[in-house]
């Protein structure tokens, strides 16, 4: 995988992922998620963190510069197979200085960024900012799955928090995984771990890997309009989507899901699930 550093990993029992129901493109999503086991890694270039991938700082060495290029990037690597090694030379030399590196070795950032597939998880499944932001003020869902019923998550990796740029210093040891993998502390409510694959899109799990699904505080009062598929029959024009989901739950949900509810605390700007008690 681009020839990744792997940063600590760990695995936490239980994970979270955020789902938004406002479109018919994520209501398929969330479909597929819990029928078919189908998880989508999102591109970085389409997240809300402008600072995802920051800047990289090169070793001046050509002769290192060229060998990670032959290992990693196919289309610089042909390039500079087909000029004469002068001509070569003077490329690598411009690649790896400081006056150079800040053009050439973004815009390869930059292509890697275009291709690889990240997918974001959260250990915390009351998180009154996340339910928020990525559930759609609370009419959407929060998915719970148990890693140790899918192999994949044992490659989950946990996002440090900083308020400083730690780039790494030798092309050689270009660590993109790494990078993808730091934040500022302003986004430490997230709780966050992720997954990353070479290439965005959709990939398989055990469907058996998700456990329970977190109906959000507002989901009742959700209307969706136009067409979506509920698992059998297709429903069109201005539906009740609550009605919709009790009615998916009786006839499709797997029996390794069970249901629960996201509360507000009475007396505590604080969430619980319906499964607990109540702070009083």
């Amino acid at each position: 995988m681009f020839g990744f550093c792997n940063p600590k990993k760990e695995t936490p029992e239980k994970i979270y992922k955020y789902v938004s129901l406002s479109t018919i493109e994520n209501v398929d999503y969330f479909l597929d998620l819990i029928l078919r086991g189908k998880l989508f890694f999102q591109n970085p270039n389409k997240f809300n963190d402008i600072f995802e991938l920051p800047a990289i700082a090169v070793q001046h060495n050509t002769s290192e510069a060229h060998k990670y290029l032959k290992k990693n990037n196919k289309d610089l690597s042909d390039y500079l197979d087909s000029i004469s090694p002068e001509a070569q030379e003077t490329w690598l030399k411009g690649f790896v200085s400081d006056e150079f590196s800040s053009s050439s070795v973004q815009q390869f950032v930059h292509q890697i960024k275009q291709n690889i597939g990240v997918c974001c998880f959260s250990t915390d499944p009351k998180s009154i900012l996340m339910w928020a932001h990525y559930a759609d003020k609370y009419s959407g869902v929060c998915v719970e799955f148990d890693t140790n019923l899918e192999e994949m998550f044992k490659e989950l990796v946990r996002i440090t928090y900083d308020d400083n740029f730690h780039p790494t210093s030798h092309i050689k040891g270009i660590d993109l995984r790494s990078l993808a993998s730091s934040k500022s502390t302003f986004w430490n409510y997230e709780k966050e771990y992720r997954l990353f694959q070479d290439r965005s899109g959709v990939y398989d799990i055990n469907p058996k890997c998700i456990t329970k699904i977190i109906i959000g505080e507002n989901f009742f009062n959700l209307h969706l309009r136009g067409r979506y598929k509920d698992g059998e029959e297709i429903i069109q024009s201005e539906v009740d989507y609550a009605n919709a989901i009790r009615k998916f739950k009786l006839n499709h949900l797997p029996s390794n899901i069970s249901i629960d509810y996201i509360r507000k605390q009475k007396k505590k700007f604080e969430l619980y699930l319906a499964s607990e008690k109540p702070i009083v």
